[in-house]
Formats: C-alpha cells, structure tokens, sequence
C-alpha cells in the first residue's frame, strides 16, 4: 500500500501559509489561509479541477483549523442537523470561532478564548464541538455555539481530538495535550482523567479513532506513537525516522491508516504503527493533515502556500488463491495466483471500500456496487447503483453480502445483485453510523448481530424471516410473540460479569446460530442467539430445545485480543498475547464443560511479532496480520473441518475413523482434541455407541458408564438432555402439561418421577419439591432425601419455608 502524492497547483493558490485543511461530506476539500482566503477543491483521479474560492475572510482573521460536521451526525438524534444550516467550524488566533455554512456564509462567530484558538473539533455524531487554546483552557460547545462545559490547565492546550463515545452513561472521551503529557477526560466530571508522559519534547499534535480505539500523537521529539485508550504504547518511531518535528497527524476514518507530516514529509503508516510509504517533496512543513470520508484521500496543508493530495492505492485483498489489488483510484486488478491469470477491471467511478470472499469480489464506487465472481469474470458480474459516499464496512457471508453506510445497512444477493427485502435503518435503534466497526457488527446466513452502542452490555439482532422473506427485527428475547421491545442481555449473572462488549461475532454453520463475543476484560464468551417464530421452533432433534434466551453466556477463554470463526466449519480461533487457541467444537461448553479444555489447540505466535491480530479463517488457514501490517496464513490440522463435516451428514462411522486415524502417542494434543470434540458433538446429536466410543477414547469411564446406563433408559432423549447440563429441556420430554393430563395418563407416573430425581441429583430441592406437590407424587422421598442433605451438610434444621410445612403434614398424617 502506498500514497500517490501530487499537488495542485503548480504554483500556490495561496499566498503564504495554508494553515488547514478539511473534507466536506461530498468529498470536496475546502483550505485556509493566512492570506485570509477560503478555496474550494474537487480532487478525483489525479487531478484537481480549478479551485474556486469559497469565500474571504475580514483581514482580523487568521485560519487556525478547519472541521466539517461528521456527515453521519444527525442518524441519532438529527432535528438538531436539519434545522442548522452549519456545515464546518472555522477557528482563528484572535480566539474567535465562527460556525459556517456550505457556501462560506459565517452564521454564527463566538469569542471562545484568550490568545489563539488551536483546535476545533466536532465529535464523531456532530453533537458537540472541542475547543483549545493557548489560555490553557479546553470548552466544550453545544452545536449551536453555547457553552456546555470549561476545564482549566496550566499550560497552552496545543491539540485535541475526541474519543469514542459512551451511550449508555452519556458521556464521551477526549484527548489533549499538556507539554509533554497527554490526558485522556471525559464530559462526565465525576471520572478521573488518565495522564502519562507520551514525549521527551512539546507535544504538538494527537488524534484519537473511534473504529481502533487507538491515539497517535507526534511531537517536537521528531517522534510519533500509537497508544491504546488506557495510555499503553503500541509503537514509537524511532528519532531517526523524521529529521524534523511532527507538525501533524491524522488518522483515516475506517482506522487502517494514519498520515504523518513534517518538514517537506509524508508518511503513510499502518495503524500499528510501522511506516508504509514516504513521500519527500519540497512543501514545507505540513501543518495540517486531513482524510476524505472514505478513507481513501489525504490532503495537506504545507507553509509554501501548497495543498497535497495523496491518493491510497495498491490496497490488496486475499482470499484463497485469488487477490485482489486496487491499483489506482478507479483501477483494480484481481489475480489468480494458481492459474497465474490476471484480470483488469477499469471503472466509472473512484473506488471506496472493496471486499473478497465467498468466491466474490465486491467493489463499492461513488456510483455503484459491482459484484464479480472471481471464478468466471465477466460471465456472471453485475452492477448496482448505489448513492451513498460513505460504505466503511462490507460484510460477507456465504448466501449474501451487506454494505454498511451512513443511514444504515443493505444486503445484497450475489447472484442477482438485487437488494434482499428488509434493511437495517440505524434510526430505528440509535445507531451511530460513525461508530460502527467491523468488530462491532457480523453477518451469518439467517442473523445479523449489531452491538448496542445504547447499552454496550447488549447486542440487537435481525433475522432472516423465511414465511416472508425478509430481514427483521428481533425486538424481545423471552416471548417474542408478545412483540416486546427489549433488547438481549448477554451478560451472565450468574457469573458476576457485567462488562462492556468491544468486540463480536456469528458462527457460520448448523442451524442454532451462536455468536461469540470480547468483554472489555478480554474475555470471550460464547451465547445461543434467541429464537424466533419463523425460525421453526426447534423440537429436540437439532440438540438443543431450550430458549436460547435462557441460556447463560458462558466464558470460553481470557486475555484475547482478536477472534474469527471458520468459513467451513463452526471452529473458533482467538489469539492471545504469545499464541493463539483454536476452539474445535466451542458448542461444547453447552454440552458438556469438562470437555473444553481439552478441544483447544495452542500455536506458537510468538513470530508474528508484538500486537499480531487475526483477520479471517478460511478453511484450515487462520490468517494473521502482523505488526508491521502484512498478513501471513497459519495452517491447523485439516482434520477439523473433515469432522465438522461428518458429523454434519451423520457420518458417526467415518468421523471415528477419522479421529483413529490420528495417532494418540505422536499427536497426543491432536488426537486427544478431535476425539474430545467428537464426544461432545456425539452428545448433542443424541448418538450413543459414537459418544462412547469418543469418551472412552479419552479416559472419561465415568462418562461411558452414564452413557450406557442411559442406553437402557426408557427415557433416552431426556437423559441425553440431563447429560448435557439442560435441566429444562429434560423436564419438557418428561412431564405433561398439567396434573389432570398427567391422571389421565397413568404411565406418566414414572416420567414425572424421574424428572423429580433429575432435580434431586442436581440439588435443585425447591424445584423438586414443586414437581411433587404439582403432580402428587414423591413428596415425602423428596423431604426426606433433603433432611439426609442436610445432615451431611451440617445443618441442625430446615430453614426452607415450604420444606418446613411439608414434613409438618407428613408428621400429621
């Protein structure tokens, strides 16, 4: 990936310094002057038409930054942005700020600070606007210019940039500079504000991106860093990279990427940190650095009077072996790296965002959507018209693609390129387009998972509507038929966690859908997504009859920082610190817990260097992108998805000799995982002979006994449910629906029995109880076998309300 780097125009429109920089919502760049002019530039494919100038500025007025309102601003809360004709604020050094219209016209000037304005910054929904200055003063303004909030420093405030927000509590993060320090505050007074010396010199510039959560800043040590949100150093330069001082600093708005300036230097930088491209030009010290909408357009403002345009290109996609490469603004080239063909596309439009998957390319113009089959290119492509200049995410998934853009999300067939009924329309539950990621929102088949930025300890759900063929809400977990409007809780309280969710993401396969999520611990867990009516109630032959709603979250692993799910088979691969595990069956921890220890694999990362993060898994390839921004594949053992698949035909045989074929004394680890994973698969599928053989594989004999005491059972189904830990699923294959079904029934006596026995050897004695006295049956086995529990636990007498009244009754009989 690198910038092509080109100015406009040859000779200076400016006279003198160009002070900022700044990207309107069509993608048109306006800059500013100490010679009090404001321009206009259209830049596409390498050239610049004709600047024209926007307006002028009264001979007071000396441009210190420039910065549109978030084009996305208003999706949450927008009678605000509709009834404002503000489009950019326009900071000075006499202190002043003046809130502008498209055209240039000032609507509103606010006499903000004492000496120079440094910064002026909207937030990322275009609610509030940052103010800092050489007073040493930070404000926090309303959109209509009045004064929310003032914090008091003692040295000049240089720079300033907002962190992501915090629906839930209100509140939003923000970044700025003291001397040689940073400080993370927040709006809300009552948190304390993180500081941590980030420089050996003046820090002159930071910002801070919502997507990533990542701060870099640049100061006069000629340095630049990344940090995470807690002030942990990601990457430093070295003092060597630059010869002179950071001057300016930005990062790309989907957060891939981030521009460096200095003195006659440009620098394109992964966003780890390590540097991509350089670009030496004679344009003095860029002072200001800013990104088109779509991330794919830097400009900058240089002190001789020059605007630089740099255009990202060679930006490449992976998937298989086949690569895609946009080579140029409207030029892509898609390789067959096997057959060793390549293809050239030339578009009508400047590309936006591209994705490769699921044996298509996807390309998102101004204009369109182009959809290509890589395996018959120009036989099966189609071209959709497509308005919106903002596309930051596109997701894929084996039946369909969607687009995320500023009013919501689209999905699309691939083999016909029509728009599939049903949208997500942020509006309807106050989403944010600005802060959506590609870690906060994933695509499976029948279900879209969105995290709730409202509540960051929830995730809405929309589901694929089979009886009418469209994507809908799912808006209540527990009885959806009521036509609820809560939202799914995923936090297990049983487990005390209670954690912001950062990251997630949707199983591909089977036909109960999971999704497995990141806490703000680090921490994964995994949950059944709740049902729904059209979904066709499950009736106990997919393995799992409970409402998925009822089902806790339970914690897979710690101390990760990235996760993917296979495209092939539902296998889990998260990465820690010095390696990452592969989950085989993660639906274990629903079957039986014991067992997940022993399905994980741990491989060696330690090559991929610091921060290695996983960006897909395709097959038995876990694709891993290191720190200096290349990607590298990690093959696991093929046999995985061999028995994923097996299991999934039924295939118990085969899958047995499969795992045999492994040898338990040279791949102990291997071995010992596939067959652990076919047990739990084996148990969930009801088969007994391949479960035992499974178990017994493993040294589990305690496991093969209940097994073949549930063989004898007459009761087998519910067995296998109480062998798995569902207890509720158990009761609904034993009991009848009323105490009159169940006298009408006489043989229902010994099932009703034997669910009041699952509930004893579970401790669950309330419980117990209730069946007994619901159904007339077993109420004195059930209070003398608690009297024996209490003895052995120590207890001299019954604190239990009703357990007291029953005995009382049998004493009195």
């Amino acid at each position: 990936m690198k910038l092509k780097v080109f100015e406009f125009p040859s000779q200076p429109k400016h006279k003198g310094f160009v002070g900022c920089v700044a990207w309107n919502s069509v993608n048109e760049l306006v800059s500013c002057g100490d010679d009090h002019k404001v321009f206009l530039f259209k830049a596409e494919e390498h050239l610049v038409h004709d600047a024209t100038a926007l307006t002028n500025l009264s001979e007071e007025i000396f441009p210190t930054d420039i910065h549109f309102i978030p084009k996305t601003s208003g999706v949450v809360g927008g009678a605000s942005a509709k009834a404002s004709k503000v489009e950019f604020v326009l900071t000075a050094t006499n202190g002043s700020f003046m809130l502008c219209a498209k055209n240039g016209t000032v609507e509103k000037t606010v006499e903000a600070h004492r000496g120079a304005i440094l910064a002026g910054r909207w937030n990322h929904d275009g609610s509030a606007l940052g103010t800092c200055g050489e007073d040493g003063e930070i404000k926090i303004w309303s959109k209509s210019g009045m004064l929310r909030n003032k914090l008091q420093l003692n040295f000049p405030v240089y720079t300033f940039a907002w962190g992501a927000s915090n629906e839930s509590e209100q509140s939003q993060q923000f970044v700025y500079s003291q001397n040689k320090e940073l400080v993370i505050a927040s709006t809300k007074p009552s948190t304390a504000p993180v500081r941590w010396k980030a420089h050996e010199a003046l820090i002159l510039k930071v910002d801070w991106n919502p997507m990533n959560n990542l701060i870099v800043s640049g100061g006069e040590d000629r340095k630049y860093k990344v940090w995470d949100s807690y002030g942990r150093v990601i990457f430093s330069s070295s003092p060597q990279s630059h010869d002179h001082p950071i001057t300016s600093i930005a990062w790309s708005p989907d957060g891939t990427l981030f521009a460096v300036g200095s003195y006659n230097t440009l620098r394109l930088c992964d966003k780890n940190g390590p540097s991509m491209c350089l670009e030496k030009r004679e344009m003095g010290s860029v002072f200001n650095l800013a990104w088109s909408n779509d991330s794919t357009q830097v400009a900058g403002a240089s002190a001789l009077g020059h605007v630089v345009f740099g255009n990202v290109v060679d930006k490449k996609y992976q998937w298989k072996n086949y690569e895609a490469i946009i080579s140029g603004p409207k030029e892509l080239t898609i390789i067959d790296v096997i057959n060793g063909t390549q293809t050239r596309k030339d578009l009508n439009d400047r590309i936006i965002n591209a994705a490769l998957g699921h044996n298509h390319l996807i390309v998102v113009t101004m204009s369109f959507i182009y959809i290509f089959n890589v395996q018959a290119l120009g036989v099966k492509d189609h071209q959709i018209n497509f308005t919106e200049s903002f596309a930051p995410i596109i997701g894929m998934c084996e039946k369909y693609f969607a687009v995320v853009h500023s009013r919501g999300i689209n999905m699309y067939f691939y083999d016909t390129g029509k728009q599939m009924k049903g949208t997500v329309d942020f509006k309807n539950i106050n989403v944010n387009a600005n802060v959506i990621t590609p870690k906060t929102v994933s695509f499976a088949n029948d279900t879209i998972a969105i995290k709730d930025y409202k509540n960051e300890k929830n995730i809405l759900f929309y589901y694929w509507d089979n009886i009418n063929s469209q994507w809908n809400y799912l808006k209540n977990t527990d009885d959806h038929a009521a036509g609820g409007k809560k939202s799914v809780d995923l936090v297990d309280a049983s487990q005390g966690r209670n954690q912001e969710i950062v990251s997630l993401a949707l199983d591909q396969h089977g036909s109960g859908r999971h999704v497995a999520y990141i806490d703000k611990n680090n921490d994964v867990y995994l949950k059944a997504v709740p049902k729904h009516s059209s979904s066709g109630a499950t009736t106990g032959k997919s393995g799992s009859v409970q409402s998925a709603a009822n089902q806790q979250a339970v914690k897979l692993t710690s101390m990760v920082s990235s996760m993917a799910w296979c495209d092939s088979a539902n296998i889990l691969a998260v990465m820690h610190d010095s390696h990452f595990t592969v989950i085989l069956f993660p639906n274990v921890v629903f079957v039986d817990r014991d067992l997940l220890p022993m399905t994980l694999l741990n491989v060696d990362s330690s090559e991929f260097g610091k921060n290695p993060m996983i960006t897909g898994f395709v097959g038995n390839q876990v694709m891993v992108r290191k720190s200096d921004g290349t990607t590298i594949g990690r093959g696991i053992t093929p046999y995985a998805t061999v028995l994923h698949s097996l299991v999934k035909k039924n295939k118990w045989g085969e899958a047995e000799r499969l795992c045999n074929s492994v040898s338990m004394e040279q791949f102990p680890e291997e071995a010992s995982a596939l067959w652990a994973s076919l047990a739990a698969m084996a148990v969930q599928g009801r088969n007994l002979n391949a479960a035992q053989a499974a178990y017994a594989s493993i040294m589990e004999i305690d496991k093969v006994e209940a097994l073949q005491s549930i063989a004898k059972s007459a009761f087998q189904e519910a067995e296998m449910f109480f062998l798995q830990g569902l207890i509720s699923a158990a009761e609904d294959r034993l009991l009848p629906a009323t105490a009159a079904a169940a006298a009408a029934k006489p043989d229902d006596s010994k099932k009703i029995k034997r669910a009041i026995e699952m509930n004893m050897e579970l401790f669950r004695w309330k419980r117990a109880l209730d069946l007994a006295k619901k159904y007339g049956t077993s109420v004195e086995e059930v209070v003398k076998e608690k009297e024996k529990y209490n003895r052995h636990s120590g207890k001299s007498e019954e604190t239990d309300k009703a357990f007291k009244e029953a005995a009382a009754k049998l004493k009195a009989k």
